[in-house]
């Protein structure tokens, strides 16, 4: 399985535009508070750049 950045994220636009989401792309983030599929998705995006491409 691939990682699609777009399907990961997409729903966002509307909410922020491109550039904002191409921003925090770019940022360092503190999540608090994660559980259930929130868990799921922490642990995928922490994963070594290698396993995310």
């Amino acid at each position: 399985m691939n990682f699609d950045y777009y399907s990961f994220t997409g729903r966002n636009i509307g909410f922020i535009d491109e550039h904002e989401q191409q921003l925090l792309r770019q940022a360092r983030v503190f999540v608090c508070g994660v559980g259930g599929m929130g868990g799921a998705a922490f642990m995928r995006w922490r994963a070594p750049a290698s396993a995310n491409s």
